[in-house]
């Protein structure tokens, strides 16, 4: 797995990653990281996986997305509250990127990963990279 996980970070490295819907959400870690086990949207995730995604996503020039996936991360913000809510938003709407026709899905969905590579688009499972960073550090 970590080869082709190498492959598509080369293949892509310039052109970007799509990021999906529920790991865009998980940059609430940019307000706080602990409070990504809070979240009621985040809490399948630990703040060691804030940190894994930020640090593969450092492997590509620009991260991605399209309407669809932002529509999705607002309605799923909706539940924040205060000044989560108001951060959240700030951090929300300064990384909306250009977005660009080629690109990386990375999901931590299996299902859309596997109807994503079955037409022909490359996706790598953030489950796959949990494993290997949880390899590798220590």
């Amino acid at each position: 797995m970590i080869e082709v996980i190498q492959k598509y970070i080369e293949s892509y490295r310039s052109k970007g990653a799509i990021v999906d819907g529920n790991l865009l959400l998980l940059y609430i870690g940019h307000i706080s990281p602990e409070f990504i086990g809070k979240f009621k949207r985040t809490r399948t995730y630990a703040t060691e996986d804030y940190h894994t995604l930020t640090d593969f996503l450092k492997n590509f020039k620009t991260v991605v997305t399209t309407p669809n996936i932002l529509t999705e991360v607002g309605n799923l913000a909706n539940s924040l509250s205060g000044n989560y809510r108001f951060a959240f938003e700030e951090i929300f709407s300064e990384g909306i990127k250009v977005l660009s026709e080629e690109y990386l899905l990375l999901t931590d969905d299996f299902r859309l990963s596997q109807y994503a590579e079955s037409n022909g688009v490359d996706a790598i499972n953030f489950n796959h990279i949990r494993v290997l960073y949880c390899g590798n550090q220590g």
